[in-house]
């Protein structure tokens, strides 16, 4: 994957910047971009030996059209430029939400490949430069428009216990669903990773996170540490985020929920 971390606009010199963020929805301009930065990485896959099933690029349609599109591996057309046609049609007709999906399923295809870092970052800097409201934090493409959120749940990803990273990943999973955003157990995992936190640097498995603030040492400054524990009455208080919901009348939205 050649100069796979530099954007499509960055190669022909262009770095044009939108002024309105895209959030619930995809320009033609976001996606003619998106899919230029996949296009890339297609033609940048060895295709020597794609007429016999096999090689690089072979792997990555196969992958995607059985794996994402549901179809039966012996469809997958045997001539390079038809098959990245097919793929091509149905990106550009697909929900902005599945374009996301998309370029997610991509991104895991290289999971612990050569190049899947750099991807990250080539699409990152294509979402900032049209001024797209997703970001890829680890793999996951999360509805976070702030780079220094984005910062510090990458660092909190990488540098925590893996008990805190189950329930970091699984928040950013619930609100970054596109279609049906699940932000009441975002918010419940969010909690979740807080209190793991606090269990693991206090070495108390059993304590609940208020307990587990005052035994921190050092001590958090007390205006931290009451904020941690209102957010965690918030949690604990609010209908449906710790506890069953009754009803359906739960306030629970995406401002809480980042």
């Amino acid at each position: 994957m050649q100069d796979v971390n530099l954007t499509f606009g960055q190669r022909l010199g262009l770095e044009p910047v939108r002024d309105v963020a895209q959030i619930n929805g995809m320009d033609a301009r976001l996606r003619n971009a998106l899919w230029s930065e996949l296009f890339h990485v297609f033609t940048s896959l060895n295709g020597v030996d794609y007429v016999y099933r096999k090689g690089d690029l072979f792997g990555l349609v196969a992958f995607l059209w059985v794996e994402y599109y549901g179809e039966p591996l012996d469809s997958v057309s045997l001539h390079i430029d038809s098959a990245i046609r097919g793929i091509r049609d149905r990106f550009m007709l697909a929900q902005w939400f599945a374009v996301y999906s998309f370029v997610e399923k991509v991104v895991w295809y290289f999971d612990g490949r050569q190049g899947q870092a750099a991807l990250i970052e080539t699409i990152n800097r294509t979402l900032k430069r049209e001024n797209a409201g997703y970001r890829f934090i680890g793999k996951t493409l999360t509805p976070l428009t702030n780079e220094e959120e984005i910062a510090e749940l990458e660092g909190a990803i990488e540098a925590s216990a893996p008990s805190v990273v189950t329930h970091l990943r699984a928040a950013l999973d619930k609100l970054s669903d596109r279609e049906n955003p699940d932000y009441r157990n975002s918010v419940h995992e969010s909690v979740g990773a807080v209190e793991a936190a606090a269990k693991q640097l206090t070495g108390d498995k059993k304590a609940i996170l208020s307990t587990a603030l005052k035994r921190l040492n050092p001590q958090p400054h007390p205006a931290l540490r009451e904020a941690f524990e209102k957010i965690y009455g918030y949690a604990s208080d609010e209908k449906g985020v710790r506890h069953s919901l009754w009803d359906a009348t739960s306030e629970v939205g995406e401002a809480e929920a980042r």
